[in-house]
Formats: C-alpha cells, structure tokens, sequence
C-alpha cells in the first residue's frame, strides 16, 4: 500500500521486524502458515477483523491485487515483494545511517540544520536529514515532498525563506536554516 502511494524507500520497505522495544517476530512467515501451524499444534489464534476490511487499502491489495498478479503474472509475487522489501530496507537503513551524522540543533521551539553539511551530502541523504527535522517540529509527520523540497530550495540559496506544512517556515540564519514552528511572524535576523 504504502508503495502505492509513492512513499519511497522507507514505506515500501515494510515494516521492521524490530524498531525500539517493539519486536515483531513473526513478520517473516505467512499468516496462513502461522494459522495452519496453530491448528496442528491445538494451539488458539485469533484473527484481527481489521484485515478483512475491504475498504483499507492494504485488505484490497491482498485480498483482491495480490491473487490476480499471482494468477496472471507471478505466482511466486508474494517472495518478489518480501525480497525487493528486504533490499529496499537495507539501503534505506544505510542512507539513514548517513543521514543520522547530520547534527540537528534545538534553539528555542526552532529546529536548526547545518546548511553546508545538506550542500556537502547527495540530495537523498539531504532530503532524510531534512525529514528528520520535520519530523521533530511537526511530529510525527515527516512533512510533504513540498515541504521537503522548499527547505531545500532554501538551503540551496533559491530563497531567503519559504512556507511550509501549515503555517511553519524555513529560513537561512548566516550558516543554519531554521525550521520555525507556525505563528513565527518573521523569522530572526
């Protein structure tokens, strides 16, 4: 679903089987295996009605999307996902490691990014840097692909500030940009 929606790298990668405390051990098998196993063993199992609502997304694409590509063009589709899944988290979890090394400063409500240290890293390690930031001002929202790209058109010198996502705006403090929160009146000499 989340591919679906142009989410990138990090949505189409899927769910981490461990992020923080939470760990999801059984993400790597098949529910119909898992069931199935439950059964022979006598085990009980409950079925969460939510996956079987056709009107999210997800429920449609394996219920409906997933059988017919199984039938007319992959049988062996659900292994594709999980394994283009599986490359696609690895390099996300790469990138994010670059882009962890880009320092963000807190001043006041503001969030502050290094704007040399976006120039001196290529655009999706820049773009991953600036998430981060949006997401620390507008949690949990990652902020848009506009939002994204107006930070960096300020970074890049292409303005002195812009909007972004409700109300909030970026501008150039001498080697930082600011990240203000929404109702800033003007952004600070």
């Amino acid at each position: 679903a989340h591919l679906l929606r142009g989410s990138g790298a990090a949505g189409a990668a899927g769910m981490s089987p461990v992020r923080g405390r939470l760990v999801r051990p059984m993400l790597g098998f098949r529910r119909a295996d898992l069931r199935e196993l439950a059964v022979a063993e006598g085990l009980p199992f409950l079925d969460d009605p939510e996956n079987e609502d056709r009107s999210r997304l997800r429920n449609r694409i394996r219920h409906e999307i997933l059988p017919l590509i199984r039938g007319s063009v992959n049988p062996a589709v659900d292994a594709a996902l999980l394994r283009t899944a599986r490359l696609l988290a690895a390099d996300e979890r790469h990138l994010a490691g670059l882009a962890d090394g880009i320092p963000l400063r807190e001043v006041g409500s503001e969030i502050w990014i290094p704007a040399g240290a976006l120039a001196a890293v290529p655009p999706p390690i820049a773009a991953r840097v600036v998430r981060r930031a949006l997401r620390r001002l507008l949690a949990p929202h990652p902020g848009s692909e506009a939002d994204v790209r107006n930070v960096l058109r300020v970074a890049a010198g292409d303005a002195a500030s812009l909007p972004f996502a409700g109300g909030h705006l970026v501008s150039r403090q001498g080697p930082f940009l600011a990240l203000h929160p929404a109702g800033a009146v003007d952004p600070p000499d």
